[in-house]
């Protein structure tokens, strides 16, 4: 009876560690490591040049392809001085199909806190209309010289567009984070 007893523990112990070892080594866990930020749009003054955002036009090296093990994407600003504001930045975002789709649009403001390259970090970030899938997060916003950025869900779209149509001096750029 002992016997007996005994095999079967160490049958099952054996299916346990076998069970253990296919999932660690197919990769059937979630994968949420944190990309290093990325430049996606570097000090726009206008949007004069993206008036044509659909897939073929010229202006395909602003698009800004997004890993497909993200599951989120988080975008922080950065203007040429303080106080400078961006009313109307638009977020746009290509489907797998390719056709473009509004995600976000939005009005960012400057303070006076800087990024290790001098330029100001916007502060401020306020939705005026949100399209994205789950809702966009706006985090650590509300001024007082503080790092506002934008999260939102990335996993309907493969590329983004940020767009500055009107900007009230200086200019604009844009930086991406995956989780």
């Amino acid at each position: 009876m002992h016997d007996k007893f005994n095999k079967s523990i160490i049958f099952l112990s054996h299916i346990l560690l076998l069970s253990f070892l296919i999932f660690f080594c197919s990769g059937w866990m979630l994968e949420t490591n944190r990309a290093s930020s990325v430049l996606i749009r570097d000090a726009v003054d206008d949007g004069s040049g993206m008036t044509d955002i659909s897939w073929d036009s010229s202006e395909a090296v602003d698009r800004y392809r997004l890993s497909k093990k993200w599951n989120a994407v988080v975008l922080s600003f950065y203007g040429s001085a303080n106080n400078i504001t961006c009313s109307d930045v638009e977020v746009w975002g290509y489907t797998n199909g390719g056709s473009a789709k509004l995600l976000w649009i939005g009005s960012i403001t400057c303070g006076n806190a800087d990024d290790d390259s001098g330029l100001k970090i916007a502060d401020t970030i306020t939705t005026t209309s949100d399209y994205t899938a789950g809702g966009a997060t706006l985090l650590d916003n509300g001024g007082n010289d503080r790092h506002a950025t934008l999260r939102f869900d990335a996993a309907e779209n493969s590329h983004i567009v940020v767009l500055f149509p009107t900007v009230s001096a200086g200019n604009w750029s844009c930086r991406i984070t995956g989780y």
